[in-house]
């Protein structure tokens, strides 16, 4: 954000100390007597004229807010909503992002926000990113281990996605051979309210990674993610679409499948003793035991189907065992329900592993009946399907990678058609909206490809 140098600026600062912290490497540790209580404190890094940082605290007067700009024209502005407010839970800093730890003590924020921050597109200009890595060690470093950073973009190079990326060591550090660098891992959550053409992030956590299981009911999304600092330890996280944040974390252990049936969220682990596990609306679990793990689940009017395999043999049928199985002729990959109330299930054909054939499936008439062979692929993933289209992606191993081709139906899978991929190694993680379906790519590439 470009503004004209403000007129007064300095003095208006000056002459507002009871917002405008002047000192604040003397407020190092200190927050909280500042503040006159144990209240949690947030903060916003970059608050522009100030609009954000003010109206949240005067709705949340429970909480303490730190509006930062390293512009001081700008942070005048905010100073004049502040004061306009005329709330005691907040205060003001003129400084430097970078340089947070300066005025903070480690942990002594609970939350911090990135709103709408210059994104600086070019790559040279990447190291002035706010979400590069040297400032997120910052932001880390004075976050308590639950602490949160809520980002929000309108920028297309923020998408959405899981990237790694080696951290640096410095040159003194490299002389000792026993320094390996370590990966860091951050795993985004986006949101998009207009059909695609603008993405926003809602949450970031630093390493852990995303996969692409997820469910959402009641207003929460239902994540499968796992840490990769311990030994890969699964949990599910929670997330409140209304919130915008991680209400809780479910640690579980390593599972295969995260489905609904419009009343409650299941999961089955797939080591030890099996279970199928249930979340209610409240978020308490229920379970039962089971034979054998599913795959993959899908629900339909408020009923639970799910895949389920022996080892050597995949059935198909009620998650609750209401239903008698049945013997699936395929190997199963993937599941999708449709606007019809149909399932599809995918896989590979058992008599032949260089074909994919496509089931249908009706609930009510127990009907099921293969719609579609493929000869000539050997990889079928990520089923995805909507009231405009059913999508999925074909391929086959080239040497280390494999390469897709986008599978799609536009009438609820009588007919399909198979189109090429301009990047054919990505196809995770990827969205169907409307008869579009956006695949990011990495670092600021963006798969759009509208079915027709």
């Amino acid at each position: 954000m470009r503004v004209r140098n403000r007129k007064g600026a300095t003095e208006l600062l000056e002459a507002n100390p009871q917002y405008v912290i002047l000192n604040p490497a003397e407020a190092k540790g200190k927050w909280h007597e500042i503040f006159g209580n144990k209240h949690p404190i947030h903060i916003e890094v970059g608050s522009g004229k100030g609009a954000f940082v003010s109206e949240m605290a005067k709705a949340h007067p429970e909480i303490n807010y730190i509006g930062i700009d390293i512009q001081k024209s700008v942070l005048s502005y905010a100073l004049d909503k502040v004061l306009a407010t005329d709330v005691p839970n907040i205060k003001l800093l003129w400084v430097d992002g970078s340089d947070l730890t300066n005025y903070f003590e480690n942990g002594e924020i609970d939350r911090l926000y990135l709103n709408f921050s210059d994104p600086w597109p070019k790559k040279r200009h990447e190291k002035r990113r706010l979400t590069y890595k040297s400032f997120l060690d910052t932001f880390k470093q004075i976050l308590p281990e639950h602490g949160e950073i809520h980002f929000k973009t309108d920028n297309e190079g923020y998408l959405f996605g899981t990237y790694t990326e080696f951290a640096e060591l410095s040159e003194k550090e490299l002389e000792n051979p026993n320094n390996i660098p370590r990966l860091i891992d951050e795993a985004n959550i986006y949101k998009t309210t207009d059909g695609g053409r603008n993405w926003i992030k809602i949450n970031s956590s630093l390493n852990y990674s995303y996969f692409n299981i997820c469910t959402q009911l009641n207003g929460y999304v239902y994540i499968l993610r796992n840490d990769v600092r311990r030994d890969y330890n699964f949990s599910i996280a929670v997330f409140s679409t209304k919130k915008g944040y991680i209400e809780k974390i479910i640690k579980i252990k390593p599972i295969s499948a995260v489905w609904n049936d419009n009343s409650k969220v299941y999961y089955t682990n797939n080591r030890g003793s099996i279970k199928l596990y249930s979340l209610d609306k409240n978020q308490n679990i229920d379970s039962v035991d089971i034979e054998n793990y599913a795959l993959q689940g899908i629900g339909i009017n408020e009923k639970s189907y799910a895949i389920f395999s022996s080892g050597e043999t995949s059935y198909f049928g009620s998650a609750e065992k209401e239903n008698n199985e049945i013997k699936l002729p395929i190997m199963p990959k993937s599941i999708v329900s449709q606007e019809n109330n149909t399932i599809i299930i995918a896989g590979n054909t058992l008599s032949d592993s260089n074909e994919i054939s496509l089931i249908s499936y009706e609930p009510y008439a127990h009907h099921l009946r293969v719609i579609k062979k493929i000869k000539n692929y050997s990889i079928i993933e990520n089923l995805q399907s909507n009231d405009k289209a059913t999508i999925g992606f074909i391929g086959n191993i080239k040497g280390a990678f494999i390469e897709y081709d986008l599978l799609y139906s536009l009438d609820k899978g009588k007919t399909w058609q198979i189109k090429k991929l301009e990047e054919p190694n990505y196809i995770r993680p990827s969205c169907l909206i409307n008869n579009i379906v956006y695949i990011y790519s990495g670092g600021a590439r963006m798969q759009k490809i509208v079915l027709e």
